[in-house]
């Protein structure tokens, strides 16, 4: 996926200033966002920092109805038994499983149930991009 970002003058300085590319930085942040590692202890720092960022960030600033709003609340649910169930998983590994499997399932089901014309998710590429077959 392809996108065009505007970076700001304070994003640039930095990344100058400690001799990094902006576009390597911004990979670096987006490759340790992790759901699944993040919930089940299992992140190393950088995914944990980087998935509370994007978390807190979420909480923050988005404000759009969420698609699929009966799906949302029926994985909520659900994730909250997870996450209670998770406690009591002594191997890391295990956890980290069941917490791939909830999201990789909460995704599939959004892109199933998602408009094909959404403003924010391209369903087709998703559906491509991932190997869904529905």
């Amino acid at each position: 996926m392809t996108i065009e970002l505007y970076l700001p003058k304070d994003f640039l300085q930095a990344c100058d200033i400690h001799y990094v590319q902006p576009e390597q930085m911004i990979h670096y942040f987006v490759t340790s966002v992790a759901l699944a590692p993040h919930f089940a202890g299992m992140a190393d720092e950088a995914q944990h920092l980087g998935t509370a960022f994007f978390l807190a960030i979420d909480a923050q600033h988005n404000r759009r109805r969420l698609p699929v709003p009966r799906l949302r609340n029926q994985f909520m649910d659900y994730a909250a038994i997870v996450v209670e169930a998770a406690a009591d998983i002594p191997s890391a590994q295990e956890r980290l499983e069941l917490f791939k499997s909830l999201y990789a399932t909460w995704h599939m089901e959004l892109i199933r149930h998602i408009s094909k014309d959404d403003a924010i998710i391209d369903r087709a590429e998703r559906k491509q991009r991932f190997g869904y077959q529905f």
